[in-house]
Parts: structure tokens; C-alpha cells; sequence
């Protein structure tokens, strides 16, 4: 039986599979120690296609795949400290709308604050779905604080050793961004409202109800887990949310960039650009950052040498969105 067991190829032996079976050129010392640096299968196998195996790139030279290689790798370093800073930015602004002036304990916050369910008529089917989406949410957080007990976080052990109810904040400091989106989506409208005005961006006409802030936290949140979990991000396939139309539609009109629908890297700089213009970022700060992610593209198209590899990935209006961009900040 051991005869039938696969035997793992040598550095080498998978450079002369790339060339015979794939049809790419990979030749070197160099190119060797490329490939075993980004590896085979997480490495090589992902930046030959776009979101999936049924698109395949029109690679010829191993050249192009460490072009991508580091394409996906720039992106990360720029987005990862965003990101980061905007999970914690917007669950500081959350804590500070609903507990300034009233209890901060977390049951407190279940049993008052994530009152969504009670807009709705009771016994409707819109109800009865708010009422199982809040059930899942007070579970998911009851879930949050027992690991953190039974994992000995140091944060939960002090206040049940103190006897003391657990804040909001300390909830906040275990929970995860995709349970976030949840929390902000639970919230009553008028809490809801409150945070959007706190980032200048509430909307009674377009958004009465500020349903797009929990929408977009879901879609940074794909973004985010990506990031924290080191997989590429460079082609967006790492998108999970349903994306609704009007998503697509408000954010070109706040920012009068056309054409967005996150099948693009850029979109997403977009999406965090808005965030940053209404976080109170300086125009400097903002600037650097599309800077940065236009250095990157322009390294890309330079070192892919293939602008149909480029255009798929970014899409061919990429320039004219700089462009426009840079004129809303």
C-alpha cells in the first residue's frame, strides 16, 4: 500500500513541473528561491488565477506570478494598519454613543440597546426574523465572554473575580469585526443614527436609518479578515457579504467616483477613504494613503508586463477613479 503514497517533489522537480505542465518559464537560483519563499500551493497555484480557478491569468514567465506576489503583499502593508485602526475608531465611537450617560454593563446593553427587533410589528415576519437575528447576537456575546473566561483573559477574569458586571468596552476588546457589524446592525435606529452623525455622515434622505454603516462595516470586515489571516486580497476574492445595490450607488454618490462594485482592489480604497475624510483624517493623510496604492499599481503594471493581467485585476478605469478621488478629498 506505501507504493500508492504521493511523494513530495523537490524545489527543483515542481520548477520543471511549472515549465512542462503549466507552460511557464522559471529558470534560476533566483527564481528558485522566490518560489520557496512565496511557496507552491499557497503561493504560486493562488496568483496564477483571479478569484478562482476558472480564471486563469494569461501567465508566461514566473516573473509575473512574483509581480503579484508582491502586488498582494504592498496592498496588505496599506490596508493592515487602516483597517486595524478603523475596527477600533468605530467600536471607540460606539461605546462612546451608547453608555455617555447611562449604564455601561453589557446586559444592560442587550436588554436596552440592541432593540432593532422592536421596530417592527410584533408577530410580523420581519419581527420574527429581527427577534432571531437578536437571540443569535446575545448568544454570540454570551459566547465571547464565557471563552474569554474559560481562556483565562485577564480582562473578563477581573471583573468576575471583582464581582462586578462586565463593561461594554471589555466585550468590545474580544469581539470579532464581522459580530460588530451585527451589534451596530441590532442597535435601534436612533442609536444607530447617532453613531453615523458622530462620523458625519447621517443621511435622512438617502439612509434614515443609517443601514449602511453596519453594510459597510461588513464588507471591511471580509477585508480585515483577510488581512489578519495573511491570504491575498489582491484580486477581492475574499469577499463573503452580499453587496446590494445600494451600497454601490450612495457611495458614488457621496464621493463621485462611478462605477464601483468590488470586483477591484480600488474599490475598497474608496470605501476607505470615505471613512477617512469622515474620521476627520487630514487631507495630507488621505493623500498619502491614495499615494501609496497608486505606487503599487504603477509597480504592478511595470513589472507584470502584461496590461491585460493589470486591466483584469484593476479594472481599465483604475486611473480616472485616482483621479476622481483625489478630488473628493
Amino acid at each position: 500500500m506505501r507504493g500508492d503514497i504521493l511523494k513530495g517533489r523537490t524545489t527543483n522537480a515542481l520548477m520543471k513541473h511549472i515549465r512542462d505542465n503549466h507552460k511557464i518559464e522559471i529558470v534560476g537560483s533566483k527564481q528558485k528561491r522566490e518560489l520557496l519563499h512565496m511557496g507552491y500551493y499557497h503561493g504560486y497555484k493562488r496568483y496564477k488565477f483571479s478569484k478562482n480557478s476558472k480564471s486563469k491569468l494569461p501567465i508566461t514567465d514566473f516573473s509575473q506570478i512574483k509581480a503579484l506576489f508582491d502586488f498582494d503583499n504592498s496592498l496588505k502593508h496599506l490596508f493592515y494598519p487602516i483597517i486595524m485602526e478603523f475596527e477600533t475608531v468605530m467600536k471607540n465611537i460606539t461605546i462612546e454613543v451608547l453608555v455617555s450617560g447611562s449604564e455601561s454593563d453589557i446586559e444592560h446593553i442587550i436588554s436596552q440597546k440592541l432593540a432593532n427587533h422592536r421596530s417592527y410589528k410584533p408577530g410580523s415576519n420581519e419581527h420574527k426574523s429581527a427577534i432571531k437575528k437578536f437571540l443569535g447576537l446575545k448568544s454570540k456575546i454570551n459566547g465571547i465572554i464565557a471563552t474569554g473566561y474559560e481562556n483565562g483573559n485577564p480582562i473578563i477574569n477581573h471583573f468576575y473575580q471583582n464581582s462586578k458586571t462586565i463593561p461594554l468596552w471589555a466585550v468590545f476588546e474580544l469581539m470579532t469585526m464581522g459580530v460588530f457589524a451585527d451589534f451596530i446592525k441590532a442597535l435601534s435606529d436612533n442609536d444607530r443614527m447617532k453613531i453615523a452623525s458622530c462620523l458625519d455622515m447621517y443621511d435622512a434622505v438617502n439612509d434614515p436609518k443609517s443601514s449602511l454603516l453596519s453594510k459597510h462595516i461588513y464588507l471591511l470586515k471580509d477585508l480585515r479578515n483577510s488581512l489578519a489571516h495573511n491570504s491575498t486580497i489582491f484580486d477581492c476574492a475574499f469577499i463573503t457579504f452580499e453587496i446590494h445595490k445600494k451600497v454601490l450607488t450612495d457611495l458614488e454618490m457621496k464621493t463621485g467616483v462611478s462605477n464601483i462594485n468590488y470586483n477591484s482592489i480600488i474599490d475598497f480604497l474608496i470605501l476607505v477613504v470615505y471613512y477617512q475624510k469622515n474620521l476627520k483624517k487630514s487631507k495630507i493623510e488621505i493623500r498619502k494613503i491614495i499615494n501609496q496604492f497608486e505606487v503599487i499599481t504603477e509597480n504592478l503594471y511595470s513589472e507584470v508586463k502584461n496590461s491585460s493581467i493589470y486591466f483584469s485585476l484593476l479594472g481599465s478605469d483604475v486611473k480616472s477613479k485616482l483621479a476622481l478621488l483625489r478630488k473628493y478629498v
